[in-house]
C-alpha cells in the first residue's frame, strides 16, 4: 500500500492546490508527501513580516479549522510531521495527553491541524522534524546595499510589499483560502527564488 506523509511546515511549502480548491486528492500507488505551508495562527511575530493575525480560537475560525483538517485527512497520510525540533519539543507528549483528554489545543498551528489530524487518522504519534536556524535578513540587505545589489534589493522591496499586502487581506479570507493562497506554486517560486538569491548576496 501506498504510504502518505504529511508535513505541516510553517510559512514556505508545497501543496497540491486543486486539493485545498477542491477537496479531492489523486488517487496514485506510489508513495506521496505533501509539504503544507502554513501560517502562525498564534502570532508570535518571529517572521521577517509581521503578521496581525485574529484570534484563531474563535468559533468561526474554529469552524473554518475543521474544514481544513478534514480535506487533508482526505489525503489519508500515514504519518504527519510537525515543524518542531525532534527530541527538544513536547509536540508528541502534548498528542498523548490530547488523546486522553488532558490537554487543550493552544492557537499553535501544529495544535491546530497536526494533532486533529492525527486523531482523526488513529496516529499513535506525531513526528518532529526541524533545524533551528536564524537568518541575518538585516545583515543580507546591509550587504547588497554595500555591494549595490540593486536588482537584489528591487526584488526584495517587491516581495516584500506583496507579502504584507496578503497580511492585511487574510482578516477577510477563510484559513481554506489563505492555505490555498499561500500554497499556489506560483506564490512559492516568488519566495523560493527570494531565498536562492539572497544566498548570491555578497558584500
Amino acid at each position: 500500500a501506498a504510504r502518505h506523509c504529511l508535513s505541516l511546515i510553517l510559512f514556505l511549502g508545497l501543496v497540491t492546490i486543486s486539493a485545498l480548491r477542491s477537496g479531492a486528492y489523486p488517487q496514485q500507488d506510489k508513495s506521496q508527501v505533501m509539504i503544507l505551508g502554513v501560517y502562525h495562527f498564534d502570532n508570535p511575530n518571529l517572521d521577517y513580516v509581521k503578521t496581525n493575525v485574529d484570534n484563531h480560537l474563535s468559533t468561526e475560525r474554529q469552524k473554518q479549522i475543521v474544514e481544513v483538517v478534514e480535506l487533508l485527512a482526505k489525503f489519508k497520510p500515514t504519518k504527519v510531521v510537525l515543524e518542531a525540533v525532534d527530541g527538544v519539543s513536547p509536540i508528541n507528549r502534548n498528542y498523548e495527553g490530547y488523546l486522553k483528554g488532558e490537554y487543550a489545543l493552544k492557537a499553535d498551528e501544529r495544535d491546530q491541524l497536526g494533532l486533529p489530524l492525527a486523531k482523526i487518522l488513529g496516529h499513535n504519534q506525531v513526528y518532529a522534524a526541524d533545524h533551528k536556524l536564524d537568518m541575518d535578513f538585516g545583515g543580507v540587505i546591509a550587504a547588497a546595499q554595500q555591494s549595490q545589489d540593486t536588482q537584489f534589493l528591487q526584488v526584495f522591496q517587491q516581495v516584500m510589499a506583496e507579502l504584507q499586502e496578503f497580511e492585511k487581506r487574510k482578516t477577510s479570507m477563510t484559513v481554506r483560502e489563505i492555505l490555498a493562497v499561500m500554497n499556489d506554486p506560483k506564490e512559492t517560486a516568488k519566495v523560493r527564488d527570494l531565498y536562492l538569491q539572497m544566498s548570491t548576496v555578497r558584500s
